[in-house]
């Protein structure tokens, strides 16, 4: 049986990685979900704990830094967090993140485990 994919699949897996580090399935896929590779980036759960956990200056100074060499993904997330500082509401902080993620991976998949390298690089920044 062949199989139509959108990607270069692993050779002898059905599945391949996208720059995340998300799993993306062939079509007709059959097996137990792997979990991502969790090096390449954090979930919007694990970013709010470690963003929260930066002290408020720091925060500050990165969302009210206008860095022309940050790419349009980092400005929106910028963006997002800089109405987190104004506001501090958590939930709408998470539905933000989870609009950002939905717009970064648009596949049909759920986001419930799956990561953004976005993320993980923004903490390092801060």
């Amino acid at each position: 049986m062949n199989r139509e994919y959108t990607y270069d699949p692993e050779p002898g897996n059905d599945f391949t990685y996208d720059e995340h580090g998300n799993v993306i399935y062939g079509i007709g896929h059959v097996g137990a979900a792997r979990l991502p590779m969790r090096q390449y980036g954090l979930s919007v759960e694990d970013f709010m704990h470690e963003y929260l956990q930066i002290d408020k200056i720091s925060r500050l100074l990165f969302v009210n830094n206008s860095n022309d060499y940050l790419s349009d993904d980092y400005k929106i997330l910028q963006t997002i967090l800089t109405i987190y500082e104004k506001d501090e509401n958590k939930n709408k902080l998470k539905d933000n993140l989870k609009k950002f993620m939905r717009y970064c991976l648009p596949n049909e998949r759920s986001i419930s485990n799956l990561q953004l390298k976005y993320f993980r690089d923004v903490i390092k920044l801060i």
